[in-house]
Parts: structure tokens; C-alpha cells; sequence
């Protein structure tokens, strides 16, 4: 009984251990950017620059995580895609991971879908496919990116910057 207890226990806190967990969280750090490709022939207007960064930071936290580019010589801006801690609360979300050497996240609906999957390629190389769908907008990005880990460590992405709209709340300025 003892014994049975005992393994049940073990079995219960590796699972709870294991839902506690963030998406892409074995693989979280900063990664240089080797090589881009978006290979679609409708990309999205707001991803055009995609392939222009230099850098690519996977930062799991107690929330979601995130997945950023950042050190683009053409702007300050960051891009993020944010993915949920679990799988919870996403009907069509699907998240596989194996260790440090591989992780992959899909939601797939009728009018839309992301996948994404970073898998370990060689001694701190990494290959990272970004692939998302807009039936609203007609748009597919197929994103090709060969990487390589410079840290384990990562860094939440930077606040967005200050939007000058003197206070009005849709943006627009005040005219007299």
C-alpha cells in the first residue's frame, strides 16, 4: 500500500510539476539570426520586415510566453507573438515539446492558424518555423529561420513605445 501511495505520489507531482510549465520553456533563451526566409506568396504587410531582424528571444514566464525579434537595423521596434502557458483554455491548441532539442505549438482554425516549432539542428543550432494563416486578411507567412543560441538567459521584450495621440483614446489628435 505503501509502495503504491508512494508512486502515486510521484507520478501526481511529476504532472503537476510538468502542467506548471511554460510553453517553449526548454528552450528558452536569445538566438542570433543566421538566415530568414519568408516563403509565401501572400506574406502579411505587418511581417514584411520579419526577415530584417537579427535577433530571436524565446522568454517563457509564469503567464505566457513570448517569442520576439528584436535588433533590427531599420527600426527599434520589436515584433512579438505571444503563446499561451498551457493549453488550457486554447479547444484547437496543440504544444509538443521534447527536452531541450524540440517544441512545437499549433492552433488551427477554420479562418486562421499558427504553427510554430523550434527544433535543434546541431551544437547550439536551431531551426525555427513560423507559419501563419488569415482567411480574413488572405495572407499566409511561411517563415524559414536558422538560428543559433548566444544564451540560455532571456529578457522580457521592451514595453511598446509611448503613442502620442494627446489623450484622446482612439488615437486621433485634438482639432480645433
Amino acid at each position: 500500500m505503501v509502495l503504491k501511495v508512494g508512486v502515486a505520489a510521484c507520478v501526481f507531482g511529476f504532472l503537476a510539476s510538468f502542467a506548471s510549465a511554460s510553453t517553449f520553456e526548454n528552450l528558452e533563451g536569445t538566438y542570433k539570426i543566421l538566415s530568414c526566409t519568408n516563403e509565401s506568396d501572400s506574406p502579411s504587410r505587418e511581417d514584411l520586415d520579419l526577415c530584417e531582424y537579427t535577433q530571436l528571444t524565446v522568454h517563457p514566464s509564469s503567464y505566457a510566453t513570448v517569442i520576439y525579434f528584436s535588433e533590427n537595423k531599420n527600426s527599434q521596434n520589436v515584433r512579438a507573438f505571444g503563446l499561451p502557458k498551457n493549453m488550457r483554455d486554447i479547444p484547437n491548441g496543440k504544444y509538443n515539446e521534447n527536452g531541450d532539442s524540440f517544441a512545437s505549438y499549433a492552433n488551427i482554425t477554420k479562418n486562421s492558424g499558427e504553427i510554430f516549432i523550434l527544433r535543434k539542428t546541431g551544437t547550439d543550432l536551431f531551426h525555427f518555423s513560423m507559419h501563419r494563416r488569415s482567411g480574413l486578411f488572405k495572407t499566409l507567412d511561411v517563415f524559414e529561420i536558422g538560428l543559433q543560441r548566444v544564451s540560455r538567459k532571456s529578457t522580457p521584450p521592451p514595453p511598446p513605445p509611448p503613442i502620442d495621440d494627446e489623450g484622446d483614446p482612439c488615437g486621433e489628435p485634438d482639432h480645433d
